[in-house]
This record gives structure tokens, C-alpha cells and sequence, in this order.
């Protein structure tokens, strides 16, 4: 019985405590728990929740205090794990201060509950430190472990982090007279942090100069990331413990694609070389060449542990290329171009918009590491029990497929204690939270795989957003990104791009790199080879909430989801010329065939029916801008291409592989696993966030389910019938998705 009830008292985790306990310390209870200010409420819309402290109570005093007895319970049996195993080390400083500073955070919650009277007048318990969990807490640590609590290296680190960060007065008073928006009461939450949602916050600047994160989100951290590695510092091997590696191996793959790509003109270019220059565009080029061929050279990988790594070598390409792109000297080869008589300034000219070109559109993929995900999908899928192998192996269905590997692939990363956490953390201690600069942070564009439409090959290129953002509202398009497009008006190169823009236009998080990239395709040098359309998938409207989420009659909704299409303000965007053959014919015949095929056209639709409507509308768009804009490569465009935009290139290179006569084989599954999962492991060592990953499988489930309730033949003709009328090619017949890694 005694161990029953101790198995029924401790269900909550170090982490959990932890968070808890931080929670309470830093809550002020004659304010934080009552009403926020309407000020910080509401500005521009926008609500800011007053926080507070959810299992506090008032009406269940008695839960409340089991609460805080389990969370010193967890905390003793953690502590008691530490002097066992740990306390060895205890001369390394890094080994004891998370565990002086979780007692101060126990001394703290405690002082703070003692001060919450109300919590105790109908309960036995006086105040917290009368609790036997709390003196038992105290007694072993102050006997066993310390003799006393002083203030140690973490205080010193956070204050000295931190100190930029909320010392901001002399930056305001300087911007005196911008007028602050919305997020000016915005700061990052630690369950966003975990979940790794909006990670780009640790890098920008808010408009007033100050940052979106403060100190207690940073001790946080840091508590968190210490007792997750001493937690599974006993369990199993970490499966991507070899990351680094990878990471490397991938960055020299990518320096070998793009110096194979430049054929002739680096052998010009050399020969140029031998002449001599002393130009600051010819000298920095010259130093970007070799760094990447350096990049390319297997002797510096860093499992041979040279003395630079090709990682390293790959950041000064980048560097010296962002250099040259700067150089007054191609500004003004850009303005006034040099005449054909310059064989130098030419091959200059040639050599930066190839390399920005290569950057952009010649890594296909990762090969070479392909055998290396293989083996951690196969250690996944070993993690499985006997039944949920059976069922997987058996389902004819991609979605089961798909969801079974992602339940693997999320049980096995647990091994990798707090990935995105650790590296935001390196963010901040390394002081390089300057921009969010996806590019240069290792977020290398790629080739995920190529559309045949007929005899026309198209490229899906997987990219983060191309934008350089210091403040939050400004955001600037990367030149290497206007190399690129540059480098497409060239005859030998001419090819036209199109970014289908998924970030939300009217958020306050993504407006301005959306803004900067739909402005780009205006510009006269990139009219012909840029095409940009913003599809949100962040608005109420795609997830169906208040005030969407009572529109159940189909009528209702479908005449919604016309109004936001044709309105910009809803966070849609159409060049006027694709617009035009968009509305109403293809819009309205689109809507209306997803309704009768896919929703046998009932008048009532729930939450997940419109969802999985909007998600077939979508993918149905996105297959007619690619036959409108007659596009050589597109681009399904989110922050950093990891999340939103990689699902969905995967989810529209599923649909067509369901709208064709072949179906889905086992290569099929395998490569869709190798696009979910190559970028988030190897930039952000996770897989995909939940909420996304569930709407790419709902609308697939949808799909299949009435693919095999009409049968395959039928649903061809079916999906034939309500929509190849609205296409210039036949839909399901000329469409063939080919893998690029």
C-alpha cells in the first residue's frame, strides 16, 4: 500500500517542479493574480494574459497543498538521486549550482505561499515550512549536501546576460517618438520555448530596442537543460549524439554542390587571378572561393579532427560572399554594368551571382547522409511494440504509415534531452543573438524533389524566409537572395521562382518578412523571374477559432472562406495578374468540388471538416499557381522552412502522389520521412511541432478514406470530373513527384 501511494503521489517530473517552484517565486500576488491593466489587455487588438498560477485553488485549498508536498517530494527524491550518483563531482561548479539555485527557489516559493493566507485558513497546515516535505527537503540538503545556500555563478551569469537585455532606457529615450505596437508587453513564455515555437524572438529586437525574453525565462532555461542532462545522464544512449557530426558532413555536401556548380567560370576566374588584382570585390571573392574549397576538401571533416571543420570553413563562404555582395565595387557594377570589353569585372560579376545561384538552387538534398537517418529511423522503428509494428507494416494507408514513424521518431528524440533549449541557450551565452538570419545560422536552402508537369521540370526547393530582421518590424531581403534572382535573368540560367509565402501577413511576428518579400517581386530587375502569393497559416481563420469556430453551416463558412481569400487584410496576398485568373471561376468551382467529393456536400461541417477543407483547398491552389506562373522552382515559404514549409512540401507531394494512377510505394514513405524530419534534426535537433505534423495527417486521412471508399479507378475520375475542368494540364495523369535527396 505504502508503495501504491508513493507511486500515486509522485507523477510530476523534476522539470515540472522546477516550474512550478520558478513560477511561485516570481509571482506577485497583489498583482499578477488579479486583473492586468487594460492597457496591457488590449493594444491594437491584441490580448495579453495577466499571468497566474492555475492549480492555486481557492475553492480546493486541500489539492493545492498535496500539489506543493508532491513538488518538495520530487525535489528530496531528486536531490537524494544527486548525492547518490553525482556529489562525487562536487568540486565542478556546473554540478552543484542548479541545485543550490533550485533550493532557492524552494526558500522563495515558500515565503511567497506563506504570504497567500487564504491558501491556509481552512487546512491543518499553518504556513509551507510547517510541512514535513519542506523540512525534510531542507534537512538534507543543508546536512547532506551544503552547509549553506550562497548566491553562486548562475546569479552572476544570468545578471550579466541579461543585463542588455532590460537595460534599455538611454535606446528609448533615443527612439522618443516611435510610437510602440503590439509587442511591446510581449515577452517569450517558457512553454513556447519549449515547444520551440518562436524560438526567432531570442534574436530580435523589439521596435522600443528592448528584447523579448527577460531573466527568469533564462534561469529557466538553464535549470531546465542542467536537470535534463543529469535526469538521462544514466539512461540510454543519446541518438543523435553524433549531431555535430552530421552537421558538418552536411555543410561539406553543400560546398561540394555548389563549386560543381560553377563549371567554367571558376576555371575564368582563376585564370583571371594569375593577372592580379587589387580590387576589393576580386580580393574577397578570391577568399571565398578558397574558404568553400577548403569546405569541400574530406581532410577538414570534422570526424578527423582538423584544426578548422567544413563547417566552419562553410561560415567564412558565407561571410566573404555576404562581403562581396556588399563591396562598393559590385554596388556599382549593379547601377552602371560594365561593358563586354571587361573580361574581369564580368567574371567578377559572373562568379558572385553564381555562387549566390548555387546557394539558392544546386544542393540537392543530402545523399550521403541519407544511410545515416536510415539508421535513426530503424533504431525508431525498433522502439515499437511488436502490435503498432504489425499494424504499420499491414496499413495500406500513407497517413498510418506516417503518423506510426512519427510516434517513433518522438519517443526516440526524448533520449536527446532538450535540443532546441540547449541551443538557444548557446545563442545567448555566445552573445550572438544579433538578427534572425536563418541562412547564415546553418539553415542552408535544398532540393526536396521535382514536378514532371508534362516535360517540364520543377524544382521544390526547401528554404527558410530569405529576410535578414534585426527589430521586429523590419525586415530586409538577403542579397544573396537578389544574387539569385539576378543571376535568373541570365540566358543561360533564365528561370522564374515562385515563393508560395506561408507566414501570416497580419501577425505581428511575420508581417514585416512578409511584407519585404511580396514588395520583392515589384522590382524591376525581378519582375520576370520572381513570383511571390502568401497563403497564412497562423490567421483564426486556418484554425478555425473564435470567431470561425462556430461556422458549422458549410453555406456559411465557404462564403467566409471567399471573403478572406479576395481580402488582403485577412492575411492572403495575389499579384493582381494571377488574381485575375484565380476569381471567382477557379476559386468558386474549387470550393464547390471539394464539398461534393470530399464532403458529400452536407450543410453541416465540424471543427475538423473545415479544417481538412481548407487544407484540400490549399493544396488544390497551390498546384494551380504553379501552372499559372509557369515556374521553373517554388518554394513552400514559412520563418526557417522547417516546420510549416516542410510539411507542406511533403503533405502537396503526397496529394499528387495520391491524385496519380501509381499510388504510394515504400521508396514514397521513405523519402516524405527524410523531408519531415532531415531540417528539424540537423538545424533544430527535434522533429516537426505536433499541431503541424496532425493537420498534414488529418487532411491526408481524408483524402485516402474516400480514395478507397470510391475505389482508385473511380476516384480518379471522380477528382477528374469536379477539377480538371479548372486546370490546363490533366491533373491526375501528367503529374509525377520525384525525389531529389
Amino acid at each position: 500500500m505504502a508503495a501504491r501511494k508513493k507511486e500515486e503521489t509522485t507523477h510530476l517530473s523534476i522539470l515540472d517542479a522546477v516550474e512550478a517552484l520558478s513560477n511561485i517565486a516570481d509571482l506577485d500576488f497583489e498583482r499578477e493574480v488579479d486583473v492586468a491593466t487594460e492597457e496591457e489587455i488590449a493594444e491594437q487588438n491584441h490580448l495579453v494574459t495577466a499571468r497566474t498560477v492555475q492549480w492555486l485553488e481557492v475553492e480546493d485549498p486541500d489539492s493545492t497543498i498535496t500539489f506543493i508536498r508532491e513538488t518538495f517530494h520530487v525535489v528530496l527524491d531528486y536531490l537524494r538521486d544527486f548525492y547518490k550518483h553525482d556529489y562525487k563531482y562536487v568540486s565542478k561548479p556546473q554540478a552543484v549550482e542548479g541545485v543550490k539555485t533550485i533550493m532557492v527557489l524552494v526558500g522563495d516559493a515558500a515565503q511567497k505561499l506563506d504570504k497567500y493566507t487564504t491558501l491556509f485558513s481552512r487546512t491543518k497546515a499553518k504556513n509551507v515550512k510547517s510541512l514535513q516535505e519542506y523540512k525534510q527537503l531542507q534537512e538534507f540538503y543543508l546536512t547532506r549536501v551544503a552547509r549553506k545556500i550562497e548566491e553562486g555563478i548562475l546569479g552572476k551569469w544570468i545578471l550579466a546576460l541579461t543585463k542588455d537585455a532590460m537595460a534599455r532606457k538611454e535606446t528609448a529615450a533615443r527612439l522618443k517618438g516611435k510610437r510602440l505596437i503590439s509587442t511591446r508587453y510581449v515577452f517569450i513564455d517558457l512553454e513556447s520555448v519549449k515547444k520551440d515555437t518562436e524560438y526567432e524572438l531570442f534574436f530580435l529586437k523589439k521596435e522600443d530596442g528592448s528584447r523579448f525574453f527577460n531573466p527568469r525565462l533564462i534561469r529557466n532555461i538553464k535549470l531546465i537543460c542542467d536537470f535534463g542532462e543529469t535526469i538521462t545522464a544514466h539512461k540510454e544512449v543519446d541518438p543523435i549524439l553524433r549531431i555535430n557530426i552530421w552537421q558538418d558532413y552536411a555543410m561539406h555536401i553543400a560546398a561540394k554542390s555548389i563549386f560543381k556548380a560553377q563549371g567554367v567560370v571558376l576555371d575564368r576566374f582563376f585564370h583571371e587571378a594569375r593577372k592580379g588584382w587589387k580590387g576589393e570585390l576580386a580580393t574577397t571573392l578570391n577568399k571565398a572561393v578558397v574558404a568553400l574549397l577548403m569546405s569541400c576538401n574530406p581532410k577538414n571533416l570534422l570526424r578527423n579532427a582538423p584544426v578548422k571543420s567544413c563547417l566552419e570553413y562553410f561560415v567564412d563562404f558565407q561571410f566573404f560572399l555576404r562581403s562581396a555582395l556588399k563591396s562598393r565595387e559590385y554596388q556599382r557594377d549593379m547601377v552602371y554594368p560594365p561593358k563586354r570589353s571587361a573580361v574581369l569585372a564580368n567574371c567578377l560579376l559572373d562568379v558572385t551571382h553564381g555562387l549566390s545561384r548555387a546557394l539558392f538552387s544546386s544542393i540537392t538534398g543530402y545523399p550521403e547522409l541519407v544511410p545515416v537517418f536510415e539508421r535513426v529511423f530503424h533504431k525508431a522503428s525498433e522502439a515499437q511494440s511488436p502490435e503498432h509494428k504489425k499494424a504499420a507494416k499491414e496499413s495500406r494507408m500513407l497517413w498510418s504509415r506516417l503518423a506510426a514513424d512519427n510516434v517513433a521518431m518522438k519517443k526516440l528524440i526524448k533520449q536527446h534531452p532538450n535540443g532546441p533549449l540547449i541551443k538557444d541557450l548557446e545563442i545567448l551565452e555566445h552573445g550572438t543573438c544579433y538578427a534572425f538570419d536563418p541562412i547564415i545560422q546553418f539553415n542552408i536552402p535544398f532540393q526536396l524533389y521535382s514536378l514532371y508537369l508534362k516535360e517540364r521540370k520543377i524544382s521544390n526547393i526547401r528554404m527558410p524566409s530569405p529576410t535578414s530582421q534585426k527589430f521586429i518590424h523590419e525586415a530586409k531581403i538577403l542579397d544573396e537572395f537578389k544574387a539569385f534572382l539576378h543571376a535568373c535573368t541570365k540566358r543561360q540560367f533564365k528561370r522564374k521562382h515562385l515563393i508560395i509565402n506561408l507566414q501570416d501577413r497580419t501577425s505581428w511576428r511575420e508581417h514585416s518578412r512578409s511584407r519585404a518579400i511580396e514588395e520583392l517581386q515589384s522590382k524591376r530587375d525581378f519582375v520576370k523571374v520572381l513570383e511571390v502569393v502568401t497563403l497564412p497559416k497562423d490567421t483564426e481563420f486556418y484554425h478555425q477559432v473564435s470567431p470561425y469556430d462556430r461556422d458549422n453551416h458549410a453555406e456559411v463558412f465557404i462564403e467566409h472562406f471567399k471573403e478572406h481569400l479576395a481580402d488582403e487584410n485577412c492575411g492572403f496576398f495575389f499579384p493582381q495578374h494571377i488574381k485575375k485568373k484565380l476569381f471567382p471561376k477557379f476559386v468558386d468551382g474549387v470550393l464547390d468540388g471539394i464539398h461534393k467529393v470530399f464532403f458529400s456536400k452536407r450543410n453541416v461541417l465540424s471543427v475538423q471538416n473545415r479544417l481538412d477543407f481548407i487544407e484540400l483547398f490549399y493544396l488544390f491552389l497551390q498546384l494551380k499557381l504553379i501552372e499559372v506562373t509557369q515556374s521553373d522552382s517554388f518554394s513552400m515559404l514559412c520563418k526557417d522552412g522547417i516546420d510549416v514549409g516542410g510539411v507542406a512540401s511533403t503533405q502537396f507531394y503526397a496529394f499528387l502522389s495520391l491524385l496519380s494512377g501509381g499510388g504510394v510505394n515504400e521508396s514514397d514513405v521513405e523519402h516524405m520521412n527524410l523531408i519531415l524530419y532531415t531540417a528539424p534534426l540537423l538545424i533544430r535537433e527535434r522533429v516537426i511541432i505536433p499541431e503541424v505534423f496532425d493537420r498534414m495527417i488529418t487532411v491526408l486521412k481524408r483524402i485516402e478514406g474516400t480514395k478507397d471508399e470510391l475505389g482508385s479507378g473511380k476516384f480518379r475520375k471522380v477528382i477528374n470530373g469536379a477539377f480538371g475542368r479548372f486546370y490546363k494540364i490533366p491533373i491526375n495523369k501528367s503529374l509525377n513527384a520525384v525525389p531529389s535527396m
